[in-house]
This record gives structure tokens, C-alpha cells and sequence, in this order.
């Protein structure tokens, strides 16, 4: 049986190894930064008609350089982002009207659900001849190919491949 120390001799308190304590005059927690913007989440079909309703685009916030849908393994989206997929087609839209372009994508992807392709290039150029010289088409073609269900992943291509102006993209085998 262990020894017990006498009181007030080698034993302390909890209130004296703690020390001073003072009452919290609120239970919030403060963030540093403001809440990110929930966006509204459209679903796709296989047989969407392209639209030309554009008015909803929000540029700014559909621009991201890359997407992938949740369970993707990250040793795939790794093989995509260096180019190691064989590119069974491409489409070239560059040079077209945003109308124009989005029914040729449409139409593109479309083929593709009646083959076994797998991953393709989509060109959609940088927008150095677009007024201003900003970016038309680049915007746009990711948030088509982010809300059509066939995608599962895109990323910039590689140089060799037309580096920014181009996109390796991801899509699901069509079921035998």
C-alpha cells in the first residue's frame, strides 16, 4: 500500500495548479472569414438540349481549373493531370459563338455515349483573340462539362497538348 502524502505538505489543489481563472462573458465562436456562398446545384441529363439561356453564368465562380466527382481515386485524376490517358477524340471549338459551341460540345459528348471512349480533348482555345482579351469560351465549356453527368473528371492539358487553351477530359464507360 502506497504512502499518502499529508495534507497541505507535497499536495496540491486543482485550484492552485491551475491558478487564476476568469468567467467567459460569451459561449460564440468568431470565424476569421465569412461563409462560403452555397451555389445552386443543377442536375444534367444525357439528353439535355443545349440552351442558350446564359443570363444564370456566373463566370467567376464556375471557372476552377480542374473537377473531379466525389470518389474519383486520386491515382486516376494524377494520371489525367500528366497526360498518361490515350486521347481516343477531340473537339475543337474555338472560333465558335458560344451558341454554336455549346450545341458542338453537346453533340460531341453525345457521341461519345454510343462508344467505349474514354477519355477525350476538348479544345475551347485561351480567348487571346476574344474582345478584351478575356476568356469566352474557357468559362463556359467548364461549367457545361462540370454539370453533364457523363464527365467524371477534367483537368488543363498538357503543353504538348494545348497546355490552358485545352482540357483532358474523364468520361464514365458506357455500360456493355
Amino acid at each position: 500500500m502506497a504512502k499518502k502524502d499529508p495534507p497541505g505538505k507535497t499536495q496540491s489543489t486543482f485550484a492552485q495548479m491551475v491558478g487564476e481563472v476568469r468567467r467567459l462573458e460569451h459561449d460564440t465562436v468568431v470565424f476569421d472569414r465569412p461563409p462560403p456562398r452555397l451555389r445552386k446545384h443543377t442536375h444534367s441529363t444525357d439528353e439535355a438540349p443545349p440552351t442558350d439561356d446564359f443570363s444564370q453564368f456566373d463566370v467567376e465562380h464556375d471557372d476552377a481549373e480542374e473537377f473531379h466527382r466525389n470518389g474519383l481515386q486520386t491515382g486516376v485524376l494524377r494520371r489525367l493531370r500528366r497526360g498518361d490517358f490515350p486521347i481516343d477524340s477531340e473537339v475543337d471549338l474555338h472560333g465558335l459563338t458560344i451558341t454554336q459551341a455549346r450545341a458542338h460540345l453537346h453533340n460531341f459528348l453525345q457521341h461519345t455515349g454510343t462508344s467505349r471512349l474514354i477519355c477525350v480533348r476538348v479544345i475551347h482555345g485561351k480567348g487571346l483573340s476574344s474582345p478584351d482579351g478575356k476568356a469566352v469560351l474557357r468559362p463556359r465549356v467548364r461549367h457545361w462539362l462540370r454539370h453533364d453527368a457523363r464527365v467524371l473528371a477534367f483537368v488543363p492539358a498538357q503543353a504538348r497538348d494545348g497546355g490552358s487553351g485545352a482540357l483532358y477530359v474523364l468520361l464514365r464507360r458506357r455500360p456493355d
